[in-house]
């Protein structure tokens, strides 16, 4: 019997390479769920201008555009639609505040995984300092580096880090704002993902689909022929 090699078998070999784990709500399509945040959730116009302890600071909110929640942000879309929901801050002024946790995420262990997101600044002055931090197994949370949003304000920009699970089977993402200035500091977050790094073994494994694909493609032209 005849083996025919199809685009599927390359797609099933390709499924393996590169798998994403996925971030709960990472895009805020459902809103503020699926998350935590030492920010206090403000879900009312204007409240990151008018909430304490410091003209909205340390506050946040789900919107679809980030001059709902202060009239002094620039007004913009989100990453993904231009039409959709994401995370609006105003830069808490105390350090090591988190305006984002995950749940605990599912990884295999030993392996490298991107963790990704989308930032924009909401106010042109003074930009965030997004500061990248994983937590494996609920140990304590770890910086993997960090992403100062370039100057302007409603353009969103991609950060991706590098981390490894090493034995650990779940992992909780996270960012902190380096930057605690009181002026400006505001940001909006999107599209956060998590995705497995192709280890040296898959990568051979995907070559030798392409091959075994291609040894197919051109067994079937020659026996049209």
């Amino acid at each position: 019997m005849k083996t025919v090699f199809t685009a599927a078998a390359l797609a099933a070999i390709l499924a393996g390479a590169a798998t994403a784990a996925t971030v709960p709500n990472g895009d805020f399509s459902a809103g503020n769920s699926g998350f935590t945040s030492g920010y206090t959730y403000g879900p009312n116009a204007g409240d990151l201008l008018n909430g304490p302890p410091q003209s909205g600071a340390g506050y946040y909110a789900v919107v679809n555009d980030a001059q709902f929640s202060h009239p002094y942000f620039t007004s913009f879309g989100d990453h993904t639609t231009g039409k959709g929901l994401y995370l609006v801050g105003n830069g808490a002024t105390n350090p090591g505040v988190a305006v984002y946790s995950s749940g605990a995420i599912a990884v295999a262990a030993n392996r490298s995984y991107t963790f990704s997101a989308f930032f924009a600044n909401a106010y042109p002055a003074s930009p965030a300092d997004m500061d990248f931090r994983v937590s494996l197994n609920g140990g304590p949370a770890t910086s993997i580096g960090d992403f100062t949003i370039p100057n302007g304000a409603g353009t969103w920009n991609a950060a991706t880090k590098t981390f490894r699970t090493f034995g650990a089977t779940s992992v909780v993402l996270s960012f902190v704002d380096r930057n605690v200035a009181s002026s400006g500091n505001d940001f909006g977050i999107d599209d956060i993902s998590m995705n497995a790094v192709p280890e040296p073994a898959t990568w051979a494994m995907m070559i030798a689909g392409f091959a075994l694909v291609g040894l197919g493609l051109r067994r079937r032209s020659l026996a049209v022929a």
